[in-house]
């Protein structure tokens, strides 16, 4: 017996070795690229080394006399600082980026 063609219940299949797949009646297909999935991945990272990176350059300023750590460089304590501020910045700078391509969808 003969499949009628306009059945709800039957859909399109995508030829074999296709990568495209044939949408689902009410449902959205989100496409999202590579690189913002990315950066949305990194400004959590980002942030916490600006807060960490300064934390340890203060707390390495209060050690004891006797600590192990007391050994760093005494440019290490500038370096931390630095380092979390380019870390807040390109937080700052991704979080724009991810918000802009936020908006063109």
């Amino acid at each position: 017996m003969p499949r009628e063609p306009n059945k709800p219940e039957q859909r399109e299949q995508a030829p074999r070795g296709s990568a495209v797949r044939p949408a689902m009646p009410g449902h959205r297909i989100l496409v999202s690229k590579p690189i913002s999935a990315f950066r949305r991945t990194l400004i959590p990272m980002l942030i916490t080394l600006a807060v960490l990176l300064p934390s340890l350059a203060i707390w390495l300023q209060r050690v004891d006399i006797d600590s192990p750590f007391n050994q760093l460089p005494k440019c290490s304590a500038p370096a931390f600082i630095g380092g979390g501020v380019v870390a807040a910045v390109l937080a700052a700078m991704n979080m724009a980026a991810a918000a802009r391509s936020g908006r063109k969808r």
